[in-house]
């Protein structure tokens, strides 16, 4: 990984990536049965990249991660998503914060696509503490069975239909 970090812009560039082995999967969570990994030389690559710039009291950010999966089945072909991601955080008062962003998902090799929107508001308590109230929702393609949240209560829509999340809560940093 590399970052850089400034008073008013920042950028991140991140490589990674995952070997198979018995029994290892790569799961797109789109609704689709996972891709079988089963040997060492079978990848799950991710690269990430992220930059944000602040001005007039806010901070904008964006990006994209490209993820491939390759098998060394030649009945299985390479698997590739991308998602591109745009949000932004407004300070409307110190102790009072409004962010909010937008996630495209899009797998061309499952037929896959998806929309996410989220919407927070955070009420700073102190330095440490906060309450936080926050929306989403997901609309899905035709085949694409994402969830709000992986492996969240009430588990993936069925393909093609949308899904809504609330979530109220106490942040406290240790």
């Amino acid at each position: 990984m590399l970052k850089y970090d400034s008073d008013r812009f920042g950028a991140v560039v991140s490589y990674e990536e995952e070997r198979g082995g018995v029994n290892a999967a790569a799961n797109f969570f789109d609704g689709v049965a996972p891709t079988p990994l089963s040997t060492s030389n079978g990848i799950d690559a991710r690269l990430y990249i992220d930059a944000y710039a602040k001005f007039l009291g806010a901070t904008i950010s964006g990006g994209w991660l490209n993820r491939r999966v390759e098998t060394v089945n030649s009945g299985t072909p390479v698997v590739t998503s991308n998602m591109f991601f745009l949000g932004a955080r407004y300070l409307v008062t110190p102790a009072v914060a409004i962010d909010g962003e937008v996630f495209r998902i899009i797998n061309a090799q499952h037929d896959t696509r998806a929309t996410l929107a989220t919407l927070r508001g955070i009420y700073s308590l102190s330095k440490r503490s906060a309450v936080y109230v926050q929306g989403a929702y997901i609309f899905n393609s035709a085949k694409a069975a994402y969830g709000v949240s992986a492996g969240g209560p009430g588990g993936s829509p069925a393909p093609g239909v949308g899904q809504a999340a609330v979530m109220v809560g106490l942040r406290h940093l240790f």
